[in-house]
């Protein structure tokens, strides 16, 4: 314990939040010192008030132009003009006063445009005023109705400390104030700390009553039994995080809240934190185990069946290796394994070894992987469907024809990587000399 503060006592935040245990500490500065504390603690401040003569501007406050002005790199006639701003344009202070050029110079940042320096006789204060027509009052629980951006100060000039998605929670913990153009509130919330919001992008937080049976309490482990959208907010309209494919695993930290027909939870999961419908999740206690006959066993030859990411580990957060197409053919090497909320195995195809989610493979009567390393000169055909002949060794290359399947073609050189795929260089009698993906191609 470095201090005790006392409580209604000012302090500034110099670093964080940190999520420890329960809890999001902002490290502080304030007459006893520097130390750490927890973020329920702490409360946002009142907006600095504005001086009452004009001798000098502090950082952050919020001034206005009264003529058009030139903004320019340094604070001297002779600094290079960087715009022009028009009169009445609000801005906030950066850094000043510097004399020069007979002149006193602050450094001003506005709504738009680079930060740069103006003198002090085209600004005025820009008074910061209590807001008569309030929505919200101190206490009251609101909610993003889109991504918002937290500042220090009210006053869109003002630097964004942080941003929150659409649907996250605050409490009003400052009264209103109308500045350039919008009415601003105090705003205070343990996952995203305190700042000010513009009242445009604020709702009152409807809450609703918890199922009566309580489907499932906070910190349960759950599984998802049918594809399923993690939401930014529980609304079927607001914007999706990801599909979360069937037995994916994850952790209950919020809900459950009544929305769009629905009973919704937030859960954390390994592609983000989000909301999803009660509907299509169970209480897990575990995750779930591998099959218990084995899908696969090892050499057997497999298929892919839609793209595929080859990963470097067995878990949605190993880093990709490729994008195996469909058709690919790989060989087991080992497996299963359970993450994710997925059965994962090995298995080695023509682009390299690494682990793939067992949904999109199946066994296959084939004796071989794709050819690997084919000489010149071998013919083989096309496989699987229709296949893009381009115009080089990637995805991103031209298009030159649509080869049909059985199409026979002649090795020119190869194989090449690209776009994550293992690439020939091939020549038809037909279409022309280009290339293609050797998951597509079998040797004849």
């Amino acid at each position: 314990i470095v201090g005790t503060i006392e409580n209604g006592a000012t302090a500034a935040v110099i670093d964080g939040p940190d999520r420890r245990a329960t809890d999001n500490w902002y490290r502080i500065i304030s007459h006893r010192g520097s130390g750490w504390a927890v973020a329920r603690y702490l409360i946002v401040s009142p907006p600095p008030p504005s001086p009452v003569d004009a001798d000098d501007y502090p950082f952050g406050l919020n001034v206005r132009f009264t003529a058009e002005t030139n903004v320019r790199s340094g604070p001297t006639t002779s600094g290079g003009i960087l715009r022009t701003v028009a009169r009445n344009v609000w801005g906030a202070i950066l850094a000043g006063p510097t004399v020069a050029d007979n002149n006193e110079w602050y450094q001003i940042r506005t709504e738009s445009g680079p930060d740069g320096w103006v003198i002090k006789e085209n600004l005025a204060n820009a008074p910061v005023n209590l807001a008569p027509a309030a929505r919200f009052q101190v206490g009251e629980a609101v909610e993003a109705t889109q991504q918002v951006n937290i500042r220090p100060r009210p006053g869109i000039p003002q630097r964004v400390i942080a941003t929150a998605p659409a649907g996250s929670r605050f409490t009003i913990s400052q009264a209103a104030y109308g500045v350039t153009d919008f009415i601003w509130y105090g705003v205070f919330s343990d996952a995203a700390g305190g700042g000010w919001l513009v009242e445009n992008a604020l709702t009152a937080a409807v809450t609703s009553p918890p199922p009566a049976s309580g489907t499932f309490a906070i910190n349960d482990t759950v599984r998802v039994t049918e594809s399923l959208n993690l939401r930014t907010a529980a609304s079927t309209s607001a914007s999706r995080i990801a599909t979360l494919a069937s037995g994916t695993m994850a952790t209950v930290v919020g809900g459950p809240t009544s929305a769009s027909g629905y009973s919704w939870w937030q859960i954390r999961t390994s592609v983000g934190t989000g909301w999803a419908v009660e509907n299509w999740l169970t209480k897990a206690t575990t995750a779930p185990p591998p099959p218990a006959s084995g899908k696969f066993v090892v050499n057997d030859t497999v298929r892919v069946t839609g793209n595929l990411s080859l990963r470097t580990a067995a878990s949605t957060l190993g880093s990709r290796i490729a994008t195996l197409a469909p058709g690919t053919m790989a060989t087991v090497l080992g497996g299963p394994t359970s993450a994710s909320g997925y059965s994962w195995w090995q298995i080695r195809a023509s682009v390299g070894t690494g682990w793939a989610v067992e949904n999109w493979l199946t066994r296959t009567t084939a004796t071989t992987p794709p050819p690997s390393g084919l000489p010149a000169g071998t013919t083989v055909q096309v496989v699987e469907g229709a296949l893009n002949l381009r115009d080089g060794a990637s995805t991103g290359n031209r298009v030159l024809a649509v080869l049909p399947q059985g199409t026979r073609l002649s090795i020119v050189s190869g194989p090449q990587p690209g776009s994550g795929y293992s690439w020939y260089q091939v020549r038809s009698g037909t279409y022309g000399t280009g290339w293609v993906v050797s998951a597509f191609i079998r040797q004849v």
